[in-house]
């Protein structure tokens, strides 16, 4: 983590999968993208691939290029991941999604 930047979390959020989506790319409400400072319908972002258990420091191995996409169709307190991803990830029920600059981490609590 850069010094003196913020680092933004969203709250605990319920986690749905889905087989045909994209493995890099994350799906949550624009409410819950307006807690880590998201506005557009769709942000590029680095995201690691290794889940983190508290909110730092964090590091920038195993980071691959996504997208987090802000959908209305996404309920609000949910985030949607690729199967693939998901599993990946140990098959967690619920995340927060840890935002620093534009690195993206997944919590688990």
């Amino acid at each position: 983590m850069e010094r003196g930047k913020t680092v933004e979390r969203t709250n605990i959020l319920k986690v749905y999968t889905n087989h045909n989506q994209e493995e890099n790319v994350i799906i949550i409400h624009p409410n819950d993208g307006l807690d880590i400072g998201l506005m557009n319908s769709s942000h590029s972002i680095k995201l690691s691939l290794q889940l983190v258990r508290d909110p730092g420091p964090f590091s920038s191995d195993w980071m691959i290029d996504g997208s987090i996409m802000l959908e209305n169709g996404c309920k609000t307190g949910s985030i949607e991941l690729s199967t693939k991803l998901w599993k990946n990830f140990g098959k967690p029920d619920n995340l927060a999604i840890v935002k620093n600059n534009d690195n993206i981490f997944l919590m688990q609590k």
